[in-house]
Formats: structure tokens, sequence, C-alpha cells
């Protein structure tokens, strides 16, 4: 099987900068000052671990999967597995 090795490289090299994984997650932007979420306001925030994987292929890879799989999970797509239900189909019983 085929490995990117471009991939590889920046996986590999945030492991040994930090000690971790590389991470991406599509968080609500809160107030800072009350540290809490505001329903009304539907910006979220891309944060990336390390913080220098932005801009790099691979955080543009996990940025994709991450909203992908948000898409998946809330019914915007045919579920790729049968019998995986989405969120709307879970809560419906």
């Amino acid at each position: 099987s085929a490995v990117n090795l471009e991939y590889l490289s920046i996986a590999l090299e945030a492991r040994r900068r930090g000690n971790r994984e590389p991470l991406f997650s599509l968080d609500p932007i809160v107030d800072v000052a009350s540290q809490a979420f505001d329903r009304r306001c539907c910006m979220l925030r891309k944060r990336f671990e390390p913080a220098w994987l932005a801009g790099t292929s691979v955080g543009e890879v996990l940025f994709q999967a991450d909203y992908y799989l948000k898409e998946l999970s809330m019914g915007e797509y045919e579920q790729p597995i049968i019998g995986m239900k989405n969120c709307h189909e879970l809560c419906a019983g």
C-alpha cells in the first residue's frame, strides 16, 4: 500500500517536536470574558495542535476529514457503512 511521504514527514515532525499526534478540531467561538458559548452565534474556529500545522497539507487534510465526518453525523450524506446511523436517526430510536 502507498504512503504519502509528505503527510508522514509532517506527522512525525509533530510527534518529534511535541511528543504527541497532530490534532485538529473545529470549535465554537466562546466569549473570552464570560467563557460562555453564545448559541446565537454559529461561528467556529479551526484549532490545530501543534499550531504550526495550520497552512500545511496535513492540517488541510485533517480539516477536510473533520468537516466531512461532521456532515456525515448530521445526515448530509448517506452513511458509508450498512447499519451506521446519523445523529438524527439515533435520537429517533
